[in-house]
């Protein structure tokens, strides 16, 4: 049994379906991936493990791992009143930065350690960076712990060139992940997930493949992709570079969208051409 159908459960229930265990994923929400992705593109995400023999168990959780007599797990009880029979149990259900020793030192903690946009701590020539940290949030300005791979190296680097003496600052971290689930690759950005007044959402679904672009205002500040990414990496770029989309909006969810939808200077711009 896997508590938790977000990207760490999905992948483990994937491996260990590779290797022949029947798995059962558990999850709170009604849809896997909830924290990244909509109903649409879940209900294809869940499609995919449910058709490879993953079974999906939404809308309960896992109030008891059961036992025998020897310590050893032989099952769970559902919060519902169901009890599953199982070898093992994987607890997925969120990131915790690993902060509390810092503490004891006199530097911020909130749910991680709390840093500036030169990923200095509040002590004198203190520097932190990764998923310890609790830093600048690109797209809102805030704080936010966010740990993954490239706002780590990102926030490494940049705390390195400062506590060399070089000044640097860091832009903010912005949520980006790829994963490939049974076949079907899932890519979201930034904002993906997230319903407030001053959002719009442009989406589109044709079978097994599902696109989804956020804007705030004229400028795009979220993305998802279920089974044609093809065009992630220009999407999360326009997000980056905060680029405004009046003029090519009608054409992001286009399966041919490219450089020659960008206005003319942009274009030249980005592809080097005087």
């Amino acid at each position: 049994v896997v508590i938790g159908a977000g990207l760490i459960g999905l992948k483990a229930a994937e491996s260990l379906h590779h290797r022949g265990v029947k798995v059962t994923v558990v999850e709170l929400a009604n849809r896997v991936m909830a924290a990244v992705l909509d109903t649409d593109a879940g209900a294809i995400v869940q499609g995919a493990l449910e058709k490879a023999g993953v079974n999906i168990i939404t809308e309960d959780t896992v109030e008891e791992i059961l036992g025998d007599n020897m310590g050893l797990v032989n099952g769970v009880k559902l919060k519902s009143g169901e009890a599953l029979d199982c070898d093992a149990v994987i607890v997925a259900i969120g990131v915790i930065p690993n902060a509390g020793f810092a503490k004891e030192s006199g530097v911020e903690v909130n749910r991680g350690i709390i840093v500036d946009d030169h990923m200095r701590t509040n002590l004198p020539d203190i520097y932190a960076a990764g998923d310890v940290t609790e830093g600048p949030d690109y797209l809102n300005g805030g704080k936010r712990v966010m740990p993954i791979w490239p706002n780590a190296y990102i926030q490494g680097k940049i705390a390195g060139f400062n506590m060399a003496g070089v000044d640097r600052e860091f832009k903010g971290g912005l949520a980006v992940n790829s994963i490939e689930l049974f076949g079907v690759p899932v890519v979201t950005a930034g904002l993906s997930n997230t319903e407030s007044d001053d959002l719009e959402v442009l989406s589109s679904v044709e079978g097994d493949t599902y696109r989804k672009i956020v804007l705030r205002g004229s400028m795009v500040v979220g993305a998802v992709m279920v089974g044609n990414i093809d065009r992630a990496g220009l999407i999360t770029g326009l997000i980056r570079d905060r680029i405004d989309v009046s003029n090519m909006r009608d054409r992001l969810l286009a399966n041919d969208f490219g450089y020659i939808d960008f206005p003319v200077e942009l274009r030249k711009e980005r592809l080097g051409v005087s």
